[in-house]
């Protein structure tokens, strides 16, 4: 069996139902625990329905500043082993008023019976290089 992560087609579909603001289809993505480190504060969930209550309200405030099209630049990946991955990610999201945000994520990945699930996720406001 082939352990390798394909990097680009993961973050590609992760992007696109990112991108739509799906709950259910994130959530795809995610495996539990999941844990997010952003703006220096730690979370973690370990049930299914409180990240989907966590993500729905989220991506919910997300609509209501006008969020679309979320892209991204992958700035670093690295297979760790043949169960652990990590990548670091540029994202740029445009608003309905044309402004446009970013920010830059660290993700930690695990394959997990079988499948690459993001495990945590790390934001920073810092500017990682792109390649």
């Amino acid at each position: 069996m082939d352990n390798n992560i394909d990097f680009d087609a993961f973050f590609e579909q992760f992007a696109a139902a990112y991108s739509r603001l799906e709950v259910d289809g994130v959530m795809r993505f995610y495996a539990l625990p999941f844990s997010t480190q952003i703006t220096g504060e730690h979370n973690t969930w370990t049930e299914q329905n409180e990240l989907r209550d966590t993500l729905t309200a989220l991506y919910g405030w997300f609509g209501e500043q006008g969020f679309h099209n979320a892209r991204y630049t992958i700035v670093d990946q690295n297979q760790i082993n043949d169960k652990l991955a990590s990548a670091k990610l540029n994202w740029h999201v445009t608003r309905n008023n044309g402004d446009e945000v970013r920010y830059f994520n660290t993700y930690q990945i695990e394959l997990i019976d079988g499948e690459w699930k993001i495990t945590c996720i790390h934001q920073s406001e810092e500017d990682m290089p792109e390649q």
